[in-house]
């Protein structure tokens, strides 16, 4: 049996009440299931919450062949902030004082963005001779110059000089880099122009667990369908700057006037929540902000909605296929989605997606008010399952292990 180690915060953790797993969590549970011994760090500081599971570093053996460690983290409430920095700074140092308590991994799988983790491992596993794959989630520093005046970002580039430096070290020293995303490729040619990284790159999606359709849900949950609505569109994600949810309000008031009988819903918080849900009662709009919820409730909301949404214009979310698509898709739902998004120009998506200009909103409900078919459902779901299954995504982690000679 081979020891993996995966090493990642800011995820859902198994012993998190029916919040579901992410990319790495999903990943610890088919791997320990396939008969890997895992271990798995996350922080102990829930990033989707906003509460500590635990007030120190702790340890759980969580099943068989599955080790969970909390390292100690910091609250933090706002996600770009300060204290999000100390916060994943504990993670790194606790990480550095208890790693080697461990008997020596054959495999390290870390996740960037966290800069401060992704040091520490990589100095562990040059220590011990352990190959490691780092998994490029998201496009740090890009995401802070994209919130920065277009005239101070020449500065901020400047200042993010030496994180970068420290990024493309551990970069280079890593056996092998991995992401959710095809634009991470032009992204390391761009940042890091002399160095082929791509020799040793792969594209990995996301994947989304198979719904189940026999979850019980709460009454309260199950009233919030309008059984009435013509056309149900719902938005699942975090509720931020980059979501877009203003469109839906668009949409709403465009509904309206053409006497069209649309439900939208939206799932999920984030740092945009108390704004946007505050305006839909100012306005008396009837869109409906559920909060997060548990995954069978949202499970629930997914399978009786007719589309999902996906706004976001941001560069830096668009490069590559978004997990909300993949969640959309696992319920059968085709996606209202913003033309901008770079997956639109994808031919293999034409299946799923119905992209939106915010000039011809009319044209988009034209095109939606006809509802999608069993026959749509059916084949979205057969898109997701040859493309985005747990069992298809599986199969690309185990490839890329035994070529690393893990096996």
């Amino acid at each position: 049996m081979k020891n993996i180690w995966l090493v990642t915060v800011g995820e859902p953790s198994p012993v998190d009440n029916d919040i579901r797993l992410h990319r790495t969590g999903l990943l610890a549970n088919s791997l320990s299931d396939y008969g890997y011994s895992v271990t798995l760090f996350n922080s102990t500081f829930s990033h989707q919450e906003k509460k500590q599971r635990y007030k120190k570093t702790k340890i759980i053996n969580h099943k068989e062949n599955l080790k969970l460690v909390f390292l100690f983290g910091r609250p933090y409430m706002k996600n770009i902030s300060l204290n999000r920095v100390f916060s994943n700074n504990d993670n790194s140092v606790n990480f550095s004082e208890i790693s080697n308590n461990f008997p020596k991994p054959d495999l390290v799988i870390c996740a960037f963005p966290i800069l401060g983790l992704v040091k520490e491992v990589t100095n562990f596993c040059e220590e011990n001779n352990v190959p490691w794959i780092l998994d490029i989630r998201d496009f740090w520093p890009d995401v802070f110059l994209e919130i920065v005046p277009r005239i101070l970002r020449p500065i901020a580039s400047l200042i993010f000089l030496k994180f970068l430096f420290e990024l493309k070290s551990s970069i280079k020293r890593a056996d092998f880099i991995i992401s959710p995303f095809d634009g991470t490729k032009n992204w390391l040619n761009t940042q890091f122009k002399k160095n082929n990284f791509i020799k040793k790159y792969q594209t990995i999606p996301f994947t989304y667990p198979a719904p189940n359709p026999n979850s019980n849900v709460d009454s309260k949950v199950s009233a919030i369908i309008d059984r009435g609505a013509d056309i149900i569109i719902t938005f699942a994600g975090n509720i931020s700057e980059f979501s877009n949810i203003e469109d839906l309000f668009e949409i709403e008031r465009a509904a309206k006037y053409k006497n069209l009988n649309f439900q939208i819903i939206v799932c999920g918080s984030g740092p945009k929540y108390e704004y946007f849900a505050n305006k839909s009662k100012s306005q008396k709009s009837d869109i409906v902000f559920t909060g997060l919820l548990d995954q069978p409730s949202l499970s629930y909301i997914l399978s009786n909605s007719d589309y999902g949404f996906l706004g976001y214009n941001a560069q830096h979310l668009i490069k590559g296929v978004p997990n909300k698509v993949i969640e959309y898709t696992c319920h059968g739902l085709p996606i209202i989605i913003n033309s901008a998004m770079e997956i639109c120009s994808d031919s293999d998506f034409g299946v799923i997606l119905e992209p939106y200009f915010n000039k011809e909103i009319n044209g988009l409900l034209d095109r939606v008010s006809r509802g999608s078919s069993n026959n749509d459902k059916k084949r979205i779901r057969f898109f997701y399952e040859n493309n985005f299954s747990e069992n298809v995504i599986f199969k690309k982690y185990l490839d890329l292990i035994q070529r690393l000679s893990v096996s």
